[in-house]
């Protein structure tokens, strides 16, 4: 049984490296530099226009923060992950497959505790999984 990138390369008449596998989150991996202008660059003014010489204690200005009452409702909250599951050659030239997950949710605070939105007492909930291929992969397909 072939796997999901070995059909995806007979389905789009590519060829599948198969490279090594990651996740852009986790791990870093070796990459081309493309820059042809790699000079130093130097700051001619920075963005903090106060320079402190010891720490500032903050905690009145959090407490008051903390008593008035929140200026938001609801939030979203997620998730995305991201991986390059391999490279593929179209016309003698390789291109990245990447594969991802978003998974994305709304909470809403309710007496100052933040909890998952529902809508009719049922979790909202839907769920993609998206894989990229490079637009030759469907001009391969076409022509044939």
């Amino acid at each position: 049984m072939d796997s999901v990138l070995d059909t995806i390369a007979k389905e789009t008449h590519g060829k599948s490296f198969k490279t090594y596998k990651y996740s852009f989150d986790g791990v870093s991996v070796p990459r081309f530099d493309y820059d042809d202008n790699q000079h130093k660059f130097t700051w001619k003014q920075y963005g903090e226009t106060e320079s402190h010489t010891k720490p500032i204690p903050l905690k009145d200005f959090a407490d008051r923060i903390v008593s008035q009452p929140p200026l938001f409702r609801y939030f979203l909250d997620g998730s995305r992950k991201t991986y390059k599951v391999d490279d593929m050659s179209y016309n003698n030239q390789i291109y990245p497959i990447i594969a991802g997950q978003v998974g994305v949710g709304c909470c809403t605070r309710i007496n100052g505790v933040m909890r998952p939105l529902y809508h009719k007492k049922d979790p909202i909930f839907e769920r993609q999984l998206v894989i990229t291929l490079p637009q030759k992969a469907k001009t391969s397909v076409q022509a044939s």
